[in-house]
């Protein structure tokens, strides 16, 4: 009896084959060449903006603060 016998139909190879290589988003911040970790994008057609954690825009005013008070 074979290997797939008892897979019920489903392939034992499961290696993807693409190349998979990860996409580089630094802050859009003027001036910034931080990694941009945070992504928004306002919709499915829409392409993302990256910002890294201290230029995010979408923080609450309280984590802002935080930011914003740590030596540059």
């Amino acid at each position: 009896m074979s290997r797939l016998a008892y897979t019920d139909g489903m392939a034992d190879d499961r290696t993807d084959t693409r190349l998979h290589t990860p996409d580089e988003h630094y802050c859009e911040h003027a001036g910034c060449n931080a990694w941009g970790g945070l992504g928004y994008s306002a919709g499915t057609n829409t392409a993302p903006r990256w910002w890294c954690a201290a230029h995010y825009p979408y923080w609450p005013d309280e984590i802002r603060a935080k930011f914003q008070a740590l030596p540059a």
